[in-house]
């Protein structure tokens, strides 16, 4: 073989190298327009990609993505999962006795890969974010401490950020009026305040363990009290002291039924039952001395657990004896002018077991209660399917694990389980539509619409027709904030309407707000025009491919900043350029360098709040 034939070969394989290397370029990194961290409310996220032609893909779970995964459209990916702790597992980032070194739970883990045709895949991007949309106060003092000594009058306020005029929760734990604490529902606090807006507040009360042996009616005062707290100041956290629900589980629902159904302990601090919005009574004990009778039991109860329940009801209500239990049982006080109420109980199967008679006695309450054919009351049954896998896996003492179970329901960050949702119904929680305010005109188009107090996010939709049809859909997102801006075209009557958004669903549609947003007319003399700039034209107009066409502008004003844009009839951009004008005319060839379809173009001038529009229209 020859020497030049030998370097042409080489010349051949180098080439063909360098083929490879170009067709197999690598396609640029994803970027997200929000770095890694913590937020303290909901973001619009969005994602670029510097090669043209670039499809992203993005998993939000943290799992690597591919072509199967999510494809980004162009609109923000709303992150609003509130997300603090758990509290299963004592780790949390708001504690405030967590002994153990603080876990964080991310709202979301976004993992981003861009991919194009005949180029190699970007690497996987990746971004962490917590949301944190609470603020929580915690051992605010209820009343003065117990003169016995201990820290039991102390409650915690899980607020919503930025919100104003919220409904009020105050939940009251279980634990049998002898073991519990606050903090151990930390995630409940999170999960109405965060998830719903709603101003919740979880209290302490003396228990019957603590070294003085609290007896009734101890605890039923304190949560009186705390409740007078809550009347008194809990506008101070955002909460609309007109809007009061208490909640309680066990121990914690015969607190709150007592409290709502026997007016004297409200009486006694000036307050009415009246104030009480309605109460969410959950597996808790409201006939006591039904659960003692021995024998011929009326809830079934055998000879042990009779006897359970009475050494429990000596040790809480220093008796077992029928007068001292009838005067601390909330189905001997139901009357016509109480609060309303909601009974959640179980259907019992298997392993999800309530306390032993609770099933009967809620159903014998409830019926009491329809027969005054009066107050207000409903009764909701939870099933073993309605609980998520996750409390269903952990290991709850005794063979009555649904009694346990229904409340880690709510309280974990598995927080739209059936629970949770029940609980939510029953507030009446769903937002309102917002109200749009008027679109505003700039750079770009700005939607704006008032804050729902009870909403995490929205959904938009800006069309060309009021029908708001598929095609006539410009825009159809979910957004975080009140406002969202958008490159619209010009030349069209344009017409939006928005919706609010929280865990419990979405509202109707707001009213529909209409604008026009119109051309300025091609020949000169119609230009309405800024002192700063004395001509712009587009020439020749109509053009084609091969004669193109050059814009022109004469400023009159030394530094000028100014914005020359190109957009297609669809209002995507096909050109952009950020100049400094200077005196004397200036102009700028539009190169059609892709193949672009006939039909009219929009030329955009823009200087601070001025835009000039000029049509351009490509002939074949």
């Amino acid at each position: 073989m020859c020497k030049k034939t030998k370097i042409i070969g080489s010349v051949i394989i180098v080439f063909q190298c360098l083929t490879q290397w170009i067709l197999a370029a690598q396609v640029s990194l994803p970027v997200f327009s929000h770095e890694s961290g913590k937020y303290d409310q909901a973001i619009n996220l969005c994602l670029t990609c510097d090669s043209p032609d670039a499809r992203i893909y993005y998993t939000l779970d943290g799992t690597e993505p591919d072509e199967s995964d999510l494809l980004y459209g162009g609109g923000p990916i709303v992150l609003y999962n509130h997300v603090t702790g758990d509290s299963l597992t004592g780790n949390s980032d708001n504690a405030p006795s967590d002994a153990t070194e603080p876990q964080t739970f991310y709202s979301a883990t976004v993992r981003a890969v861009a991919i194009s045709d005949g180029m190699e895949n970007s690497e996987t991007v990746q971004a962490r974010y917590v949301l944190d949309l609470v603020d929580a106060t915690f051992n605010i003092p209820y009343a003065d401490p117990p003169a016995e000594g201990g820290g039991k009058h102390l409650l915690d306020v899980y607020q919503p950020k930025g919100k104003t005029q919220t409904p009020v929760l105050l939940f009251i734990h279980g634990g049998a009026w002898k073991q519990g604490d606050k903090e151990l529902y930390m995630e409940l606090g999170n999960t109405y305040a965060g998830y719903y807006n709603v101003t919740t507040v979880i209290a302490n009360y003396q228990l019957s363990s603590d070294p003085w042996n609290a007896k009734h009616p101890t605890h039923v005062m304190d949560v009186a009290m705390a409740f007078a707290w809550v009347v008194d100041h809990i506008a101070e956290y955002g909460g609309d002291p007109e809007s009061i629900h208490i909640m309680g589980q066990s121990a914690g629902a015969h607190l709150c039924a007592l409290m709502s159904t026997d007016g004297s302990y409200l009486e006694s601090l000036d307050l009415s039952t009246d104030m009480i919005q309605g109460a969410v009574l959950m597996s808790g004990a409201y006939n006591l001395y039904d659960l003692v009778i021995w024998p011929s039991n009326p809830l079934g109860l055998d000879a042990v657990d009779a006897l359970g329940y009475k050494t429990l009801c000596q040790n809480t209500f220093d008796s077992w004896e029928e007068e001292v239990l009838l005067a601390a049982s909330p189905g001997n006080f139901i009357n016509a002018d109480q609060p309303p109420f909601l009974i959640i109980s179980l259907n019992e199967e298997g392993d999800f077991l309530d306390m032993p008679g609770f099933v009967q006695d809620a159903d014998n309450f409830y019926n009491s209660i329809v027969e005054l054919n009066g107050p207000q009351v409903e009764i909701a049954r939870l099933n073993v399917t309605d609980i998520p896998q996750e409390i269903l896996d952990v290991d709850f003492p005794g063979e009555t694990e649904g009694h346990y179970e229904e409340i880690y329901a709510i309280n974990t960050k598995m927080w739209n389980s059936v629970s949770t949702r029940m609980v939510a119904e029953y507030l009446d929680i769903l937002p309102a539509s917002p109200l749009p305010e008027e679109a505003t005109m700039g750079e770009m188009i700005t939607f704006n619409w008032q804050d729902e107090k009870l909403a995490t996010h929205y959904q938009l939709q800006v069309a060309t027709e009021a029908s708001f049809g598929e095609a006539d859909l410009v825009f159809d997102n979910e957004v975080a904030g009140c406002s969202w801006s958008l490159d619209v075209e010009p030349g069209y009557n344009y017409y939006w309407r928005v919706k609010s958004i929280n865990g419990l669903g979405a509202s109707e549609w707001s009213d529909v707000e209409s604008f026009s947003y119109q051309t300025t007319a091609v020949a000169e003399t119609d230009l309405t025009t800024p002192e700063n700039l004395n001509l712009i034209s587009v020439y020749p107009n109509p053009f084609n491919s091969t004669l193109n066409t050059t814009i022109q502008f004469e400023p009159a004003q030394n530094n000028l900043d100014a914005d020359i844009r190109i957009f297609d009839i669809l209002g995507r951009q096909l050109y952009r350029e950020n100049v400094k004008l200077y005196p004397g005319q200036r102009q700028l060839n539009w190169k059609m360098e892709l193949d672009y379809p006939t039909g009219v173009y929009y030329v955009v001038f823009q200087h601070d709040n001025t835009r000039i529009f000029q049509k351009a229209i490509l002939l074949e």
